[in-house]
């Protein structure tokens, strides 16, 4: 569902089959890189409900993924949100040795399930976010992404196999073009990236 700019919601809309099965899909989180978690009894898991995640691209649901063991187990596991780095969290299971039926866990993800995310922002010479500005991704001469601030100039980029580095090309009306290169050929699993524009006059 769609929140318009003067706070009405618009129709909700079915994700479709790619999601949806014909068992149950529950809890939905949306993490702030536009990640979606979800519980689910209908796709392949380790027994019970089981929690997934899956990225977006313009729109379109991308692979379908389990989150595995420990996370999940052969009981019901749901109800996860995670915090802004995706390393910790909290989530519902009626797994053994509980305090009762559904008890809450806090989560540490120790390795890298995920794959490298580019976190950028984009800023004025004040420091003011700039919204909408228009993001470019190149690996050398050819573009792999491309996406829109939102309205807190943030933008991510998922890369679809390890890239040596990645040119990101900023623009907005008004304002001078930015570019920056970025080596993700780093340990850590979320790369920062800040893009600051000029206004052109």
């Amino acid at each position: 569902v769609v929140r318009t700019r003067d706070g009405n919601w618009g129709k909700p809309f079915n994700l479709g089959d790619k999601i949806n099965t014909s068992r149950d899909e529950m809890f939905p989180f949306i993490h702030s890189t536009g990640l979606l978690f979800f519980a689910s009894d209908g796709h392949i898991g380790l027994g019970g409900r089981d929690i997934f995640f899956c990225y977006f691209e313009k729109d379109v649901p991308g692979e379908i993924v389990n989150m595995s063991s420990p996370i999940n187990g052969p009981k019901d596991d749901f109800a996860i949100i995670m915090d802004e780095d995706l390393k910790k969290g909290y989530l519902s299971s009626n797994r053994k040795r509980g305090k009762g039926s559904d008890d809450i866990y806090r989560i540490e993800v120790l390795k890298d399930i995920f794959g490298k995310t580019i976190n950028g922002t984009v800023l004025d010479k004040d420091g003011n976010p700039i919204e909408r500005a228009y993001i470019s991704i190149f690996d050398g001469a050819n573009e792999i992404d491309n996406s829109l601030t939102d309205a807190n100039g943030k933008f991510y980029f998922f890369p679809d196999r390890a890239y040596k580095e990645v040119i990101i090309k900023g623009s907005k009306s008004k304002f001078f073009g930015k570019e920056l290169t970025l080596s993700t050929v780093v340990k850590k699993s979320t790369i920062k990236a800040e893009l600051v524009l000029i206004p052109d006059r």
